[in-house]
């Protein structure tokens, strides 16, 4: 699995510990489990994540799932709509990143 595939992953695991969907959080919630999950040090694990969420950005609108605001990241309403199917975070992976 790639880094980009890990980091979505763990954005996808933690916006479906929220009561609601579209819920945002802090980028910094996810930074210890991408420091496990990658082995990097904290201080590139944030990074990482925001480039991940750039790339995203570059996707047409109805396939991003997340965005970055601040230090947030803001589920959309396609995670909204697709969060709950089975092997959904993989299947919703833009593999073109």
């Amino acid at each position: 699995m790639s880094d980009s595939q890990t980091i979505w992953m763990i954005l996808w695991s933690r916006a479906l510990r929220s009561p609601d969907p579209e819920t945002p959080f802090e980028i910094a919630e996810v930074v210890p489990d991408v420091v496990e999950a990658l082995h990097v040090p904290e201080s590139e694990a944030a990074p990482l994540v925001g480039m991940l969420l750039g790339e995203l950005e570059r996707l047409p609108v109805g396939h991003q799932y997340f965005q970055q605001e601040g230090n947030a990241v803001v589920p959309l309403p396609e995670f909204a709509a697709v969060h709950r199917g089975p092997d959904s975070e993989l299947n919703a992976y833009p593999y073109e990143l």
